[in-house]
Order: C-alpha cells, then structure tokens, then sequence
C-alpha cells in the first residue's frame, strides 16, 4: 500500500496536466497478476518513453522510464507496479491520453532470464545492480586537488565507506527530481574492471557533458526501493570549485 501511494505521489508530482487527472489503482483480483504486451509504437520524450501496447486484442498506452524499446518487442509488467492515470495531459507531447498506465518496472523476457528495466538500474532475479551509462567514453580528466578517481574508488570501495571524497568527472547522463533529488552519472575516463562510470545523487543542476567536481558521501549497496539500487553511489553530492 506504501508503494502504491509513492508510485502515485511520484507521477503527479513530476507531471503537469491541464485537467486535474484521476488517480486509479487498477482493480484485479491478484495484484501480483503478470502481463504481457507487445509494443506497437514509441514515442520518446525527455523524461519517459510512451508506449501504445497490445495485450491480447486490448490496444492501449503505457508510460514508463527512459529507455531504449522498439516496435514488436514483448515487455512483461507485475499488476502491482502500475499507477493508471484518467485524463492525463502530456504537455512536452501536447497530446491528451484518456487513460494511461504508469509503470514503475517492466521488463523484457520471463522466469529468471529476465531483464528488469526500472529507473536507472537493471536488475534480475538472480542479482540487483544498478544501470550505468550505456557508453564508456573516450576521455581524460585530470583527478581533482585532494580528490580521488572513479577507478579508484571502484578498486577499493570500502576504504571509502561513509568517507566525503572528491571526484571530477564530465556528466554523461542526467534524470532530475527522482524521488526528490537529481541523479547525475559522471565518468573520468578511469575505469575499475568493468566500472567506469558513477552514480550520483545531488540537488545540483547540471548540463551533458559539463565537467565538474562533486563532493559527497560514499555508500555501498543502497537499496532506495521503486528499482533504485547501487553497490557504489556518492550521496547529498555538492559541486565544488
């Protein structure tokens, strides 16, 4: 019930409508109920990609984190992660959807292959981890004075537990005002194994591609429910000069 009230509070907050939408909890007998749908159309926007799905003869649409989906993919989706919306108004798509599903986790095949997409991670049923920036790219920055590199803290995370460390990297991917704060996704050109980029929640506002500095607090293995966890994050991050 928690959850659901989230979910709901989440989406009116991070939308506007020209009408007052009506927030509805999809009534089924069992919430746990999984769906299958097969994509018909995409369309991209800043913040989220709509879908027009069908399951079974029911064509309708859906909304959910921004990812890459095609046309004649299957997405499979749990009764319980879903938020319908009455009346709703999309003013970047300036196009009203009379009923829409917001979903706060959908993923692409079943059972225990399955590749959970939710707001920036994948997860399976056999492991959670966080999603990183889909390109490594090809730069170099010089460390910060007094500061650290995304390699090396990735080489030995626990030596920075709880620590305030410093890194400088350029920006590479951005989604603002998730569950009351920015996640931002820097990278320095080091890398760690398969670890070159980081996660980062802050209250700053930030530009692709800006070079900056970030000051914060380590944690490891932050579960921070709705999908969002991250064996290595830098936390209430501020930019310094």
């Amino acid at each position: 019930m928690r959850l659901s009230i989230f979910i709901s509070v989440f989406f009116l907050l991070i939308t506007s409508c020209s009408q007052k939408p009506k927030v509805e909890k999809e009534v089924n007998s069992n919430e746990f109920a999984m769906h299958k749908v097969l994509i018909e159309d995409v369309i991209q926007t800043s913040n989220y990609t709509y879908l027009k799905v069908k399951e079974n003869s029911d064509a309708f649409w859906i909304a959910v984190m921004k990812d890459s989906f095609q046309e004649g993919m299957e997405l499979f989706y749990f009764q319980n992660k879903v938020t319908v919306m009455q009346n709703f108004h999309s003013e970047e798509l300036n196009r009203n959807f009379d009923k829409i599903l917001f979903i706060s986790q959908v993923s692409v095949g079943e059972g225990t292959a399955a590749v959970v997409k939710q707001p920036g991670t994948i997860v399976s049923k056999a492991h959670s981890g966080r999603k990183q920036s889909d390109v490594e790219k090809s730069i170099r920055i010089e460390k910060a004075e007094g500061g650290i590199t995304i390699a090396e803290l990735y080489s030995n995370p626990l030596e920075f537990k709880n620590k305030t460390v410093r890194i400088k990297g350029e920006v590479v991917k951005v989604n603002n005002q998730i569950m009351g704060r920015n996640w931002i996704h820097i990278q320095d050109g080091t890398k760690s194994g398969k670890e070159f980029d980081l996660t980062i929640t802050s209250n700053e506002v930030v530009e692709l591609n800006e070079l900056i500095t970030f000051e914060g607090v380590v944690g490891l293995d932050k579960d921070f429910t709705s999908g969002y966890f991250n064996p290595v994050i830098l936390e209430e991050a501020l930019g310094v000069k």
